[in-house]
């Protein structure tokens, strides 16, 4: 833990886990320039590529403690492309624990994203609804033509 470092305040190698959740801080009190994500999300979202891919578990980034199972998720650096608030380039500390040393590793924010593919979500909606509503005024057509 560092309450000086400038990338994060706590690194944890190898995996965590919560029983209560974790909670990130999102009161409005806490924000300014508050403006609801334009539409077109969701042509952005089609551009992500998710994955499968296993970490590299020996060697350079060991002392990291990566999973050795499959894992799904996205290449941070394409991610980044698309969506580069998702993506933060970090230094970390080494396994001694003192000496940071930068890695020019890529991290992602996975909950961040939650948002994003909300309103794509949403803006698909308003297209099956539209889509639908096509459909209803077809069937209409086609059952007034067949009862002239």
């Amino acid at each position: 833990m560092s309450l000086t470092s400038s990338t994060f305040q706590m690194v944890l190698f190898g995996d965590a886990f919560a029983s209560g959740g974790t909670w990130t801080n999102s009161d409005a009190k806490l924000k300014n320039n508050i403006a609801e994500l334009e539409s077109g999300i969701l042509d952005k979202v089609l551009q992500l590529k998710p994955s499968s891919y296993t970490y590299k578990t020996d060697g350079e980034y060991s002392y990291l403690n990566l999973p050795e199972t499959n894992q799904i998720g996205f290449i941070a650096q394409e991610l980044k492309t698309v969506f580069p608030e998702f993506v933060k380039e970090s230094e970390i500390a080494d396994d001694d624990g003192e000496t940071a040393i930068s890695h020019d590793l890529h991290s992602v924010n996975y909950a961040a994203m939650v948002s994003v593919l909300t309103k794509a979500i949403q803006e698909q909606q308003v297209m099956i609804k539209a889509q639908q509503a096509t459909i209803a005024e077809m069937k209409a057509d086609i059952e007034a033509l067949k009862n002239k």
